[in-house]
């Protein structure tokens, strides 16, 4: 080992050295802080890139004219968000103390529209949009309707639940339909 001298000077570049070996560490552990960080980001959940995702209501059978029983969206191109991009898809409100036949997306008439299916960080999803129907008598109807559900691990298939809350002046009166699982092609 080489002697670092003595007196004033060798204290002081022996105390510089050790504060330049705590930077050089200090910036390397950013580094690696950074990297983890990044690496969190890009392993965050995400749709596969755009991939068709497709599911089957199982309660459905479609006898209506521009009607089906399947579900289709389409994944964005940064995998964030699907978006339906299917035909008018005939399921079933399930409400406290009744029910009835829910129509989603599509052009048919008086269908519920399907807002954009996000998903977060911890795969879980969701999506949520108003609506107006306008009787032929009465005032209009205010709607709220939502997504929710979960992305599967290995982003190949995915589980929704369509809300929908009729708004009056008595409240509000919430359905939903059976969770459909989508499927990615």
């Amino acid at each position: 080992m080489k002697p670092h001298g003595t007196g004033l000077a060798a204290s002081r570049t022996c105390g510089s050295r050790r504060a330049a070996r705590a930077v050089r560490r200090g910036v390397a552990l950013a580094f690696v802080a950074l990297v983890v960080t990044a690496a969190a980001a890009v392993a965050a959940a995400h749709f596969r890139l755009g991939a068709t995702y497709t599911g089957r209501d199982s309660y459905c059978s479609s006898r209506v004219p521009r009607t089906t029983c399947t579900f289709k969206f389409r994944a964005s191109p940064d995998g964030l968000s699907l978006r339906f991009v299917g035909t008018t898809v005939i399921d079933a409100w399930g409400c406290r103390g009744g029910g009835g036949e829910a129509l989603l997306g599509g052009e048919v008439k008086g269908a519920t529209p399907i807002p954009l299916v996000k998903v977060q960080a911890n795969r879980r999803l969701y999506g949520s949009g108003n609506y107006v129907l306008r009787p032929t008598q009465g005032p209009p109807n205010h709607y709220k309707v939502t997504v929710t559900g979960k992305l599967g691990k290995s982003a190949r298939t995915a589980v929704i639940t369509f809300h929908n809350t009729y708004i009056s002046s008595n409240g509000n009166q919430p359905c939903a339909t059976q969770p459909v699982t989508l499927t990615a092609r």
